[in-house]
């Protein structure tokens, strides 16, 4: 239940003032978002992590490689940009596990920040991640920290049915690093 985890463990006077935030937020966001729209019409959302330098615009492209080498715009771009993977649908809302896309860079940028919750995992019971879509915020807190590799199907997007779904979590859980 989406709405559910939205409020999981937020107390009424904790929504209110960060529903203010986080509404005034958003619509400086959204108009960001139109602008970006008007020249990419793969741009889905805004990610941002308070905390990091995590604070981009995120497309969803027709493949997972265009997006490696190229900024929204168009352009070449060695670090390329945030990006879903290909799979995922537009609407964050209908997506059961949104997979995204990023380099490590040395300066730090991009999902570099990444690597500090590694050595510091109880750093994530303070954390918060942002998406700010165009069907609404989302506000995700972070339960799992994991390695991963191609032998972890991680990026799996489409679940037949709840008992796929939960059996996925649970192997989640079953090869976390830390879980909250």
């Amino acid at each position: 239940d989406y709405d559910t985890t939205l409020t999981l463990g937020k107390s009424e006077g904790e929504l209110s003032e960060n529903t203010q935030v986080i509404d005034i937020e958003y619509a400086r966001i959204r108009a960001k978002l139109e602008q970006i729209r008007a020249i990419c019409p793969d741009i889905i959302g805004w990610l941002k992590i308070d905390g990091t330098a995590i604070n981009y615009p995120v497309v969803l492209g027709e493949d997972n490689e265009y997006y490696l080498t190229h900024a929204y715009n168009g352009e070449y771009l060695r670090s390329g940009t945030i990006f879903a993977d290909y799979k995922n649908n537009k609407s964050v809302y209908d997506n059961r596990n949104l997979v995204l896309y990023g380099h490590n860079m040395a300066n730090g940028s991009m999902f570099a920040a990444v690597k500090k919750y590694f050595r510091n995992p109880d750093m994530l019971s303070s954390t918060e991640i942002y998406f700010y879509g165009f069907d609404g915020v989302y506000v995700y807190e972070p339960a799992l920290l994991l390695d991963t590799d191609t032998s972890l199907y991680y990026y799996q997007i489409d679940f037949f049915g709840r008992g796929e779904y939960e059996s996925f979590i649970s192997k989640m859980v079953e090869n976390a690093r830390y879980k909250r």
